[in-house]
């Protein structure tokens, strides 16, 4: 709060454009996603497969997960189908956050992953899928119906949780 209009993530795009959010920008993506991701039916304990590169989303969504009291699994670029299967799987996650780059390896893995209630793509707009910017504008909703709502959710996190996975 005390940095929000400081820069706190850069990239460049693929056509060389610079962008970039302030610490206040990525705390608003955050509550969003997380009331989002709540308003979806996302129980605290949880856990959500996080399949990207390395981009500001990925960062939005294993803070988003944690603060809805879930916990975030990342999962390795260059893993196989039948990893991601196994690493899903393992953990039972409901929910899959993913680049639409990786989501034909999340389809071949779809069959083994009986927990995985919903595919959140990052990055498009994909049949069977829902896009990242419906859940950020459904906790946006959340948030101006409820302005109290993401801090008393994210007060109950505590040492104890289990914080983010990466395999």
């Amino acid at each position: 709060a005390a940095n929000a209009d400081t820069e706190a993530h850069r990239w460049r795009d693929a056509e060389g454009t610079w962008h970039s959010l302030t610490y206040g920008q990525v705390r608003d993506q955050v509550r969003d996603l997380a009331l989002g991701l709540a308003a979806r039916g996302f129980q605290p304990g949880e856990f959500a497969v996080i399949w990207s590169g390395n981009r500001s989303e990925a960062t939005v969504a294993d803070y988003a997960v944690m603060h809805a009291r879930g916990v975030p699994v990342f999962i390795y670029n260059t893993v196989t189908p039948e990893q991601a299967a196994y690493i899903a799987g393992h953990c039972e996650a409901t929910i899959a956050i993913v680049e639409k780059q990786f989501l034909p390896k999340l389809k071949e893995a779809a069959e083994s992953l009986p927990k995985l209630r919903e595919v959140i793509v990052i990055d498009g707009e994909i049949d069977g899928t829902v896009p990242w910017n419906d859940v950020l504008a459904q906790g946006h909703a959340e948030a101006e119906r409820d302005p109290g709502k993401f801090e008393a959710i994210w007060r109950q996190v505590t040492p104890d949780n289990l914080a983010t996975l990466i395999r």
